[in-house]
């Protein structure tokens, strides 16, 4: 079953396989609180179970630096476990791997130009989604450490 919510600027679908799938159709400029709502979506979707996060960008997808400081950050009821990020233009490949570089995300963050690709990097951490209780820690390369 999957679970759907739109928002004024992008379309969020929850999978029953704790894959999160946040498209931008259009171009956008996302805004602090565009990203607090797609937060706040995304945590009454899982009840603060772990999930994987595709984000699609198909127009030209810019935001402020706050937006960007916000979503690098790890919150404390956030479930994310790695997020992909598929661009459809050069000028997003640009801007997406500028947040990477720059904002520096606290869960393992990567570009990709097919979502498929994407896909099969996110499976990579689906078996991290099976428990709640497990405390991961991600250092600087990613590496991951499970208490």
């Amino acid at each position: 079953m999957i679970k759907k919510i739109t928002t004024c600027i992008a379309e969020i679908s929850y999978h029953e396989d704790r894959f999160f799938r946040i498209e931008f159709p259009t171009d956008a400029y996302v805004e602090l609180e565009d990203a607090i709502q797609i937060h706040e979506a995304c945590e009454m979707l899982t009840k603060e179970e772990k999930y994987l996060k595709l984000i699609v960008a198909n127009g030209t997808l810019i935001s402020s630096k706050e937006t960007r400081a916000y979503g690098a950050e790890l919150k404390e009821k956030d479930g994310r476990i790695a997020e992909a990020l598929v661009y459809k233009s050069y000028g997003n490949k640009i801007f997406l791997n500028f947040y990477i570089t720059f904002n520096k995300p606290k869960v393992p963050t990567k570009l990709f130009s097919s979502e498929k690709k994407a896909m099969e990097w996110l499976e990579g951490f689906l078996y991290m989604t099976e428990s709640h209780k497990c405390r991961i820690l991600f250092q600087r390369k990613y590496t991951f450490i499970l208490n």
